[in-house]
C-alpha cells in the first residue's frame, strides 16, 4: 500500500487520540508530521457519524483544510452537546462575537468555533466531552494557515493514512511496510 510512497507509519499511531505536539518548524514527511497526521485522521475517523462505512477520500475530504475541519467539528459537538443549553448559548456567543475582539486564528472562520472553544473553557468542569471532542476543539485552535501547511501532505499521501486507519478501526493489521515503532 504504502510501498510505493514510502511512508513509514508509526505503529502506534491510532492507538489514542492524543494528539502529539509539533515543534516548529515542522518537516513536511518527517516521523513526527507523519505521526500527527495519522491521529488527525484517526480524531476525524471517529468523529464522521456515518452509518455506511467511510471511504478513505472521504476521510481525507473532511479534513484537507480548516475550514473541513472546522465544519467537522462543529457537526460533532452539535451533535455531543446539549441542544438546549449548550449548543443555544454557543449560538448566542457566536452571534455576540464582534470581528476586533477575536484571536487571529479565529478570524474569517466561523465565529461557532470560536464560541465554542468560549464555552469549553467556561464550562471546562462541568463540560463531559470525549477524547474525539477532544482532539477536534484542539485541531481548531491551529491557525488556519498552519494547519493548511500541515495537512498539504494528504493531497499526495492522504489516501494512504486513511486507508491505513479505516484498517485500523476495524482490527485489521494495517501492516504498512516499513511501520516503525515510535
Amino acid at each position: 500500500m504504502s510501498e510505493q510512497v514510502g511512508l513509514k507509519v508509526p505503529v502506534n499511531a491510532f492507538s489514542s487520540m492524543e494528539l502529539p505536539s509539533l515543534s516548529k518548524p515542522v518537516v513536511v514527511g518527517e516521523h513526527s508530521h507523519l505521526f500527527w497526521l495519522c491521529r488527525v485522521m484517526w480524531i476525524a475517523l471517529h468523529a464522521i457519524k456515518e452509518e455506511r462505512q467511510v471511504l478513505p477520500c472521504a476521510l481525507v475530504e473532511r479534513v484537507h483544510t480548516h475550514k473541513k475541519l472546522d465544519q467537522l467539528c462543529l457537526e460533532y459537538a452539535q451533535s455531543s452537546l446539549p441542544a438546549e443549553g449548550a449548543w443555544a448559548e454557543i449560538v448566542r456567543s457566536a452571534e455576540a462575537l464582534a470581528a476586533p475582539s477575536l484571536p487571529l486564528r479565529f478570524k474569517h472562520r466561523d465565529r461557532r468555533i470560536a464560541a465554542l472553544k468560549l464555552y469549553v473553557g467556561k464550562h471546562a468542569s462541568t463540560v463531559k466531552t470525549d477524547p474525539v471532542f477532544t482532539g477536534l476543539t484542539a485541531l481548531c485552535d491551529f491557525d488556519p494557515d498552519h494547519f493548511d501547511s500541515l495537512v498539504a501532505m494528504l493531497a499526495q499521501h492522504g489516501l494512504t493514512v486513511a486507508e491505513a486507519a479505516l484498517a485500523a478501526s476495524t482490527g485489521e493489521r494495517y501492516g504498512i511496510k516499513g511501520a516503525e515503532k515510535a
